[in-house]
């Protein structure tokens, strides 16, 4: 379990040192925070239209008799 987060620290690292230079400025970090929220972004939209689609694609229920 450790050594997972460490490889994914690692990983997040990596993507974020820009220039492999094994610091991460602060230009750097945002940068990938920009990304990753875009990322985000885009995959919530996906979602959204997926959903919208599912919805309009299923059959209508019909009411339930009011029983009077």
């Amino acid at each position: 379990v450790i050594a997972d987060a460490r490889t994914r620290a690692e990983q997040r690292f990596a993507a974020m040192d820009a220039d492999h230079d094994g610091v991460v400025t602060a230009a750097e970090r945002q940068a990938s925070r920009q990304t990753r929220r875009q990322a985000a972004r885009q995959t919530q939209r996906q979602h959204r239209m997926e959903h919208r689609a599912a919805r309009s694609a299923a059959p209508a229920v019909p009411a339930a008799p009011s029983g009077e």
